[in-house]
Protein backbone atom coordinates (compact mmCIF):
# COMPACT_ATOMS: atom_id res chain seq x y z
CA UNK A 1 0.00 0.00 0.00
CA UNK A 2 1.94 3.31 1.10
CA UNK A 3 5.68 1.75 1.41
CA UNK A 4 5.32 3.42 4.66
CA UNK A 5 8.08 2.44 7.51
CA UNK A 6 6.88 -0.05 10.08
CA UNK A 7 6.90 0.84 13.43
CA UNK A 8 9.21 -1.75 15.59
CA UNK A 9 8.23 -0.85 19.22
CA UNK A 10 9.42 -3.13 22.47
CA UNK A 11 7.38 -3.73 25.39
CA UNK A 12 9.42 -4.63 28.63
CA UNK A 13 8.30 -8.58 29.29
CA UNK A 14 8.41 -8.02 33.23
CA UNK A 15 5.87 -4.86 33.43
CA UNK A 16 4.47 -4.57 30.13
CA UNK A 17 5.17 -0.94 29.41
CA UNK A 18 5.95 -0.05 26.41
CA UNK A 19 9.91 0.64 25.91
CA UNK A 20 10.64 4.31 24.00
CA UNK A 21 12.78 4.39 21.09
CA UNK A 22 14.73 7.32 23.23
CA UNK A 23 15.29 5.39 26.35
CA UNK A 24 17.30 2.18 26.77
CA UNK A 25 16.14 -0.92 26.09
CA UNK A 26 17.97 -4.19 27.72
CA UNK A 27 18.26 -7.46 26.62
CA UNK A 28 18.66 -10.49 28.41
CA UNK A 29 19.45 -13.56 27.21
CA UNK A 30 18.79 -17.13 29.25
CA UNK A 31 20.46 -20.41 27.69
CA UNK A 32 18.84 -23.86 29.33
CA UNK A 33 21.30 -26.52 28.16
CA UNK A 34 21.66 -30.17 29.34
CA UNK A 35 24.91 -31.15 30.31
CA UNK A 36 26.14 -34.83 30.51
CA UNK A 37 25.99 -35.90 34.06
CA UNK A 38 29.90 -36.99 34.38
CA UNK A 39 31.39 -33.23 32.61
CA UNK A 40 33.27 -31.50 34.96
CA UNK A 41 32.08 -27.85 33.50
CA UNK A 42 34.83 -26.45 35.88
CA UNK A 43 37.86 -28.46 33.68
CA UNK A 44 38.84 -26.11 31.00
CA UNK A 45 42.01 -28.33 30.09
CA UNK A 46 41.73 -28.72 25.75
CA UNK A 47 42.05 -32.20 26.21
CA UNK A 48 38.50 -32.63 28.28
CA UNK A 49 36.31 -30.38 25.75
CA UNK A 50 37.44 -31.83 22.82
CA UNK A 51 36.59 -35.67 24.30
CA UNK A 52 33.72 -34.18 25.02
CA UNK A 53 32.86 -32.79 21.53
CA UNK A 54 32.44 -36.66 20.67
CA UNK A 55 31.50 -37.64 23.35
CA UNK A 56 28.62 -40.50 22.21
CA UNK A 57 26.14 -38.58 24.74
CA UNK A 58 26.39 -35.59 22.78
CA UNK A 59 23.60 -36.43 20.72
CA UNK A 60 21.10 -37.27 23.57
CA UNK A 61 21.96 -33.48 25.58
CA UNK A 62 21.18 -32.33 21.79
CA UNK A 63 18.08 -33.67 21.65
CA UNK A 64 16.94 -32.78 25.41
CA UNK A 65 13.28 -31.50 25.12
CA UNK A 66 14.18 -29.43 27.33
CA UNK A 67 17.13 -26.98 25.51
CA UNK A 68 15.71 -23.83 25.36
CA UNK A 69 16.81 -20.38 24.35
CA UNK A 70 14.88 -16.89 25.76
CA UNK A 71 15.38 -13.58 24.96
CA UNK A 72 13.42 -11.00 27.31
CA UNK A 73 13.43 -7.15 26.53
CA UNK A 74 13.76 -4.94 30.04
CA UNK A 75 12.90 -1.14 31.10
CA UNK A 76 15.78 0.02 32.93
CA UNK A 77 13.83 -0.36 35.95
CA UNK A 78 12.83 -3.98 35.45
CA UNK A 79 16.63 -4.40 34.34
CA UNK A 80 17.53 -3.20 37.58
CA UNK A 81 15.69 -5.39 39.48
CA UNK A 82 16.79 -8.53 37.67
CA UNK A 83 20.05 -8.02 37.65
CA UNK A 84 19.72 -7.84 41.97
CA UNK A 85 17.60 -10.75 41.57
CA UNK A 86 17.52 -12.71 38.58
CA UNK A 87 15.23 -15.76 39.98
CA UNK A 88 12.98 -12.74 41.53
CA UNK A 89 13.49 -15.17 44.67
CA UNK A 90 14.15 -12.90 46.97
CA UNK A 91 12.27 -9.31 45.72
CA UNK A 92 8.38 -9.18 45.70
CA UNK A 93 7.19 -10.79 42.39
CA UNK A 94 4.51 -8.40 40.34
CA UNK A 95 1.15 -10.07 39.87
Amino acid sequence: MGGGWAMIHYTCDLCGRVISRFEKRYRVLIFVEARPADRDDDDDSPDSSEDWLFDEDEEEVEDDPLNRDFTLDLCGQCANLYVRDPLRVRLPKKP
